[in-house]
């Protein structure tokens, strides 16, 4: 590898441990290499990508972060699902201490429409309701 990446492994835990230690690796980098990245291998579900690059613009630097999923979603006039539910976003410092945060990702709940869920049964639900 390079000096200027890090590998996390996640050990197929929880995602957010990893992205943690991901940032803090990388923010340490960047002073000394200009650049960074990261990389985080066997993890679960890292949720809401704009939130973990807004900590990185926090800290003063650009972040951009990309992420696999399951397919979800078609593309327009489409059929067959081809993306996932959230795949990059990207952050950036500014002078005006007001960040700048983009993301990019598709709704879930149309295809929550699509895929109806069968019912459970609830234990804060009375009977015959």
């Amino acid at each position: 590898m390079f000096d200027a990446s890090v590998i996390v492994d996640a050990r197929n835990g929880f995602a957010f441990p990893a992205i943690d230690a991901a940032i803090d690796a990388t923010c340490d980098l960047v002073g000394t290499t200009g650049i960074a990245f990261a990389g985080i291998r066997r993890s679960h579900h890292c949720g809401q990508l704009g939130a973990h690059v807004e900590r990185v613009a926090e800290r003063g630097y650009v972040a951009i972060m990309m992420s696999n999923s399951p397919k979800a979603m078609a593309p327009w006039g489409g059929s067959d699902p081809l993306f996932g539910t959230n795949p990059i976003a990207f952050s950036a410092p500014r002078a005006s201490n007001v960040r700048l945060l983009s993301t990019c990702h598709c709704p879930k709940w149309r295809a929550a429409k699509l895929w109806p869920r069968p019912k459970r049964a609830s234990p804060y639900r009375k009977a015959g309701h």
